[in-house]
């Protein structure tokens, strides 16, 4: 098991680039995955810990990594759907 601090620890730096991935990297859809998939995996550091309260933490910022992974992937493919249209009509 790891340690409450270490774990508490994991979900700060979790909370921290989750807020600055959402304030810098509005501009790109569909190209945010990898570093959403990173931010799932440092969620899931703090599922090892001793403390019940840091495990349930846990839980909901592993569902949101999951769910922007989720999000994100499909706008991706909805902007190169619309590219893909504009790029016809103006054929």
């Amino acid at each position: 098991m790891i340690p409450a601090v270490i774990a508490r620890g994991a979900l700060a730096v979790y909370l921290v680039l989750l807020f600055i991935a959402q304030a810098l990297l509005l501009a790109a859809p569909g190209r945010r995955v990898p570093i959403y998939a990173v931010l799932g995996l440092i969620a899931s550091v703090p599922v090892l810990s001793d403390s019940r309260k840091v495990r349930l933490w846990a839980v909901p910022a592993i569902v949101v990594a999951m769910a922007l992974i989720i999000y994100d992937y499909n706008a991706g493919i909805r902007f190169q759907h619309q590219i893909t249209t504009i790029q016809l009509r103006h054929s």
